[in-house]
């Protein structure tokens, strides 16, 4: 996982989402005493209009592997509708995420590490084999937090580290260290790989 900042809330958004969301919200609490449940939302997704925007805010890589989503991705809501059906209209509460994590993400209800509080020095990536550590940087108290967020959401799975290989495959290639081109590519793609990349070309290069 690596650190990213709250993107800003986009213009427009405050009219077209939080507040038709919240009075349809107060209508359906009006009628049925709940709030909306699973399909319920499906005609009330009006965060699904400010996508791109989301998209752009975190770069376009996924707000928990880390890596670049090719654009594919969905809004995930930290604190779950189910969880918090007030916060569902909650620019906020949204992390841009793959399908896939989403829907690992929506079927876990224990807590997870919020991409806004993380910071960099917490993992690292092994780029010969693509695995993810927990560093000792991470605080001692967000330990099990961290290890279930890994294991609930696929983090270091076969998939993510053959993804994460492959990033880093060309670049642990002799004729390729110190590829300043090469790197910003990676970095586009996947920041924790380029910084793992960094590392191994500087201690290779003190052998």
């Amino acid at each position: 996982m690596i650190r990213f900042e709250p993107p800003q809330e986009p213009d427009g958004f405050d009219a077209d989402v939080r507040n038709h969301g919240n009075y349809l919200l107060r209508l359906f609490f009006q009628e049925h005493n709940r709030f909306p449940q699973g399909k319920e939302w499906k005609n009330r997704s009006f965060w699904t209009d400010y996508i791109e925007d989301l998209e752009d805010g975190f770069r376009g890589l996924c707000a928990y592997s880390g890596l670049r989503t090719n654009f594919d991705g969905e809004v995930d809501h930290f604190v779950p509708k189910s969880e918090d059906a007030q916060l569902a209209y909650e620019w906020s509460n949204y992390r841009y995420t793959t399908a896939r994590r989403n829907r690992k993400k929506n079927g876990y209800h224990g807590p997870v590490l919020d991409p806004f509080q993380v910071h960099d020095e917490w993992f690292e990536v092994i780029p010969e084999s693509g695995q993810l550590r927990i560093t000792e940087h991470l605080p001692a108290n967000l330990i099990d937090v961290a290890k279930e967020t890994i294991r609930v959401l696929g983090l270091d799975d076969q998939r993510m580290r053959k993804n994460r290989r492959a990033i880093a495959r060309n670049a642990l290639k002799p004729e390729n260290y110190y590829n300043v081109a090469l790197l910003d590519d990676i970095r586009e793609r996947a920041p924790m790989v380029a910084r793992a990349v960094q590392v191994y070309w500087d201690q290779v290069s003190v052998l």
